[in-house]
This record gives C-alpha cells, sequence and structure tokens, in this order.
C-alpha cells in the first residue's frame, strides 16, 4: 500500500502545479479526496485565477468568448459557458470571473458565465439639472474582492453631460444606489471618451475613466465600504497627444494602487504611471515605466498599422513630450484591452487578436485569426478568469 500522505503536503503540492487551467481539473479527476481539496474555497484563495480568453460584443448578435489558449487540454470550450441572458444588452466591464452587461437606459446585469448566476441592477437614481435620467454616454466600472469565495461586488458608475459629471455606486450587499456626487468638468456631453469601447479602471481606493482631453475622472472610494467618498477632476501636469486615442487605463500591478496607462504608438506599447509630481501640493504627472518594441514580437509591425476604426485621425493628450513625432505615427495594433492585474494587453489588427504577456521577457500569442477579425468590429475585449473544474 503507498504510504498516505497528509492533506497539507498534498496542497503545498498543489501550490506548486503550473498556472495552466487543465492542471488543477487534472488535480481534482484522480480521486474525490483531491478534488476536495483543490475545489476548497479556502486553498483556492492562495491561487491566481487564470485567465481563460475574452469575451467581446458582437451586435446584433450575443456577445461571444475566444479563449485564451487554442491548444487541448486548456483550451476552454464555448460549451462550457451558459449563453448570454441578454441580446440587446452590451457588456461595459468584467472583473474576477462576473461580466457586466448594459442597455442604453442605464441599466445592468451582472452576469456569471460558469453558474449562469444572475443579478439585475436598477438604472442609478441620478438626473440631471433638468431633472431627466441620463442616458447612453456613461462609463462603468464592476469592482470585485481577491477572496474567490466573496461573491458579493460593487458597480461604480459616471455620467457627463452638460460640462457635469456624476457618479454613483452599487452595492450587492445592500441591493442600492449611493447618493450620487456631482462636479464640473467644463465640457460638453460625452467627455467620457466611449461608454463602452474604452473602460474605466480600479487602482487603489479610486476608480478612473479617461475625459476627452489630457483629464481624468476619479471617484474616490471609502476603503472597504460601499459609497463613494469624492468625486474629482484630475489634471496631470504633462500633457501629450497619442494617436487615434489608442490607450487603456490599467493597474500597475496586482492589486497595487497606482493607476496606469497603455498606448500602443509606432511600432511600441508605452507603459505609464500616474505618480505624484515633483513639488509636492498634490499635483500629479504621468511617468513613462516600459517600453515594449514591438518590431520582434509582431510580425510587420513597422510596415503594418491599424486604421483608426472612424477613418479619422483623433488624438488623446497624454504626452511627456510634443517632440517626439512616434507618438503621432500610427499605430502597429489597436489595444483593446488589459487583464485586471496589469499583467496581460490585447492588441487587435488586421491580421488577428494577440495577447501579450508583460513579463520581464515579453512573450505575444495570436488568440483569433484574421479572419474572425476582419468580421467583428470591436474597440474592447473583456477579460475573464475562472478556475476550470
Amino acid at each position: 500500500m503507498a504510504p498516505f500522505v497528509p492533506d497539507d503536503l498534498l496542497l503545498q503540492i498543489f501550490l506548486r502545479l503550473p498556472p495552466q487551467p487543465s492542471c488543477l481539473l487534472r488535480a481534482s479527476l484522480v480521486c474525490k479526496r483531491w478534488r476536495s481539496l483543490v475545489a476548497d474555497p479556502r486553498f483556492l484563495r492562495h491561487l491566481r485565477v487564470p485567465l481563460l480568453g475574452v469575451f467581446l460584443n458582437n451586435p446584433p448578435a450575443r456577445p461571444c468568448f475566444v479563449p485564451a489558449s487554442g491548444d487541448p487540454p486548456d483550451c476552454v470550450p464555448v460549451s462550457r459557458f451558459h449563453r448570454p441572458p441578454l441580446l440587446s444588452w452590451l457588456i461595459c466591464a468584467s472583473c474576477r470571473g462576473l461580466l457586466l452587461f448594459c442597455d442604453n437606459a442605464a441599466r445592468f446585469l451582472v452576469w456569471d458565465p460558469l453558474t449562469n448566476a444572475e443579478h439585475s441592477v436598477p438604472a442609478p437614481p441620478v438626473r440631471d439639472s433638468d431633472g431627466h435620467a441620463y442616458h447612453y454616454r456613461f462609463g462603468a466600472v464592476l469592482l470585485r474582492g481577491d477572496d474567490v469565495t466573496d461573491t458579493s461586488f460593487r458597480v461604480t458608475v459616471a455620467f457627463v453631460q452638460a460640462g457635469v459629471a456624476v457618479a454613483a455606486v452599487y452595492s450587492s450587499d445592500t441591493g442600492a444606489w449611493s447618493e450620487a456626487y456631482h462636479v464640473v468638468t467644463a465640457q460638453a456631453s460625452g467627455s467620457i471618451i466611449s461608454w463602452v469601447e474604452t473602460p474605466g479602471a480600479a487602482a487603489g481606493d479610486a476608480v478612473y475613466w479617461l475625459l476627452g482631453d489630457e483629464r481624468l475622472l476619479s471617484l474616490e472610494l471609502h476603503g472597504g465600504g460601499d459609497g463613494p467618498r469624492a468625486l474629482v477632476v484630475v489634471e496631470p501636469r504633462n500633457a501629450w497627444r497619442v494617436h487615434g486615442r489608442n490607450a487603456k487605463l490599467m493597474r500597475t500591478t496586482p492589486g497595487g494602487g497606482e493607476l496606469g496607462l497603455a498606448a500602443v504608438t509606432g511600432a511600441a506599447l508605452r507603459l505609464w504611471a500616474l505618480e505624484e509630481a515633483s513639488g509636492g501640493g498634490g499635483a500629479v504627472s504621468w511617468t513613462l515605466r516600459r517600453t515594449v518594441l514591438l518590431d520582434a514580437l509582431l510580425p510587420g509591425a513597422r510596415m503594418l498599422r491599424c486604421p483608426d476604426r472612424f477613418g479619422e485621425v483623433r488624438s488623446l493628450a497624454l504626452a511627456l513630450d510634443d517632440d517626439d513625432r512616434e507618438l503621432m505615427t500610427p499605430p502597429c495594433a489597436r489595444i483593446v484591452g488589459v487583464d485586471e492585474d496589469g499583467a496581460v494587453v490585447f492588441l487587435r489588427r488586421m491580421d488577428g487578436l494577440f495577447m501579450l504577456a508583460l513579463e520581464e521577457t515579453p512573450l505575444v500569442k495570436q488568440i483569433s485569426e484574421s479572419y474572425y477579425i476582419m468580421h467583428k468590429k470591436f474597440d474592447a475585449v473583456y477579460p475573464f478568469t475562472g478556475f476550470f473544474l
């Protein structure tokens, strides 16, 4: 008879398994005892939840799923997920295994594709100066804790209309929206770049959205609380321009409190962090942290440019040096998403959808071919993570 291996020792072995989704699945199939160990929420909270793939909007049909791996057994089949519940609604955010859907009346639905669990979220009780409800132009961010056993979530939403921004937070624990917070933006309606295709990002105890110029809209949250603390407009000291607004907000490090920004300019991916500016006084500025050259990672990066979706040159003011012409060079790829921990960037080109892992040595993997991409019009993907057990 083989010697008995204590549970504690088995758990230490399981913690050292490779990060591929199939590894835990294979361990769970050995016997009932092993399955009970790897499926225990107390064990899972010590693991980094693997990236299974991305969802993307596919109007007028339902959203579709693209696996992060095309090779079995790590390729999660589309049949593993339930069908998206609503045909006419769009995905506007994702977070730790949950998707946030919205319609043009700012009603929301949080959905778990693996369990098919749904949670309806009513439209926030916010009104403009004339007493009318806000529609269409809004940004939303879905928040969920790191503990995979905690099913609670929060939805943060911000509207911009007639030069005024208004934001509120919904908590699944209370089943209600917080009071609304307002701030003057001095911009016209729609100054958030896009209500769906340019999602905001959470960093520290705040949620951020890009406005239509060099500024940011920041909704500060109570640490561990449900409601907002303040809504402010953040104006970094330095401003530059990125061709075609080809940028996404992100979190700089897993669990980190710094806000980052990723942009593809020419044949390079540039990563910035929002830091306190020299001289103090509460001022902030963008600091270039890293430049990833895409020449060796994407075939033909110097030659193959990504045309602007709307057929025009639009600029997002986010540059340090106006003399840096590379920033205004048409990009070799369009950045369409960043995972919630800021570790993976998704790039769309005419020849496919690519996943760029921001490791010490960056790795690129094509996850969808050109035929599929050319027939799908999208500017955002929504990363989906989960344990495939």
